[in-house]
């Protein structure tokens, strides 16, 4: 059910149909991929296995990311230093991403 300002805003932009596309990393909905559009039905089978690999792509990119700020170490030096006093150093963790989302796309 969505939030009368929600309904209110959807309204006043002429969306008509609309999809949310969640970008999960490590099992953890980081975020929210959101596409709106002003005509009915206008989320295909193609354009919702385009907006499930980019959103995969993100969730790829910033686990990535995360991974290569693990491996900089603890003094931002790619770990050729020792690690400073008081520090905690952590092996890099095993990411699997999960399997792409089966999603229907919803219309308002």
């Amino acid at each position: 059910m969505l939030r009368e300002d929600i309904k209110a805003a959807i309204h006043n932009e002429g969306i008509q149909s609309f999809a949310h596309f969640p970008i999960v990393v490590d099992g953890k909905v980081i975020a929210i991929f959101n596409v709106a559009y002003t005509r009915p039905n206008a989320l295909t089978k193609d354009s919702t296995r385009l907006f499930t690999a980019l959103v995969n792509r993100a969730a790829l990119s910033i686990a990535n990311m995360e991974l290569f700020e693990q491996t900089k170490g603890p003094g931002g030096d790619g770990g050729t230093q020792p690690p400073r006093p008081g520090t905690c150093t952590t092996a890099p963790s095993k990411r699997r991403l999960p399997p792409s989302p089966s999603l229907e796309p919803s219309t308002a």
